[in-house]
């Protein structure tokens, strides 16, 4: 088991920022593209049947959508990175890894992710970030700085169970 204490300074949220933005923003925009896809295929069918609109009309209403999609998703975006980093306070952290996934566990709260469910993880100066899919959508990262432990202390105990990028 490993002890994290984890400081919420600016540094910390500048790089959380980055990871967020390069991890999740990819993943939700997959999402949202398609289901505007799909959105916009029934409204074309509705319209065209229904009312025989002409296509004007639906290239007009489809072009508004995607501009009020976007300044929703923009605003979300940004709501969704102050929340997460105005949640984050400076408190310690406990991980340990075994042959059934990483355990986590801060505030009296254990998580528990499955070797199966990590995606990869990452190595890179003095960072360390575990991606991986909970709900099948891919964009959930546990980004921490090396702590205490040596760097290669930590990675042999990780690599016994997963590939490690960028040793």
């Amino acid at each position: 088991m490993y002890t994290y204490k984890l400081v919420n300074n600016d540094e910390f949220k500048t790089a959380y920022k980055e990871y967020y933005r390069k991890n999740l923003l990819k993943g939700s925009l997959i999402i949202t593209g398609f289901i505007t896809l799909i959105l916009f295929l029934l409204l074309f069918l509705f319209l065209i049947i229904i009312y025989k609109a002409n296509l004007i009309i639906l290239i007009c209403i489809y072009s508004i959508a995607l501009i009020l999609e976007a300044i929703i998703f923009s605003k979300s975006y940004k709501n969704a990175i102050r929340r997460i980093l105005d949640s984050v306070s400076n408190t310690e952290i406990n991980i340990s890894f075994d042959e059934k996934g990483i355990y986590i566990s801060q505030d009296g709260i254990l998580r528990n992710i499955s070797w199966k469910a990590v995606r990869e993880v990452i190595v890179d100066e003095n960072n360390l970030l575990f991606h991986f899919n909970v709900t099948g959508v891919p964009g959930n990262f546990f980004y921490l700085k090396f702590f205490d432990v040596q760097k290669e202390d930590l990675l042999i105990d990780i690599k016994k169970y997963v590939m490690v990028k960028g040793c």
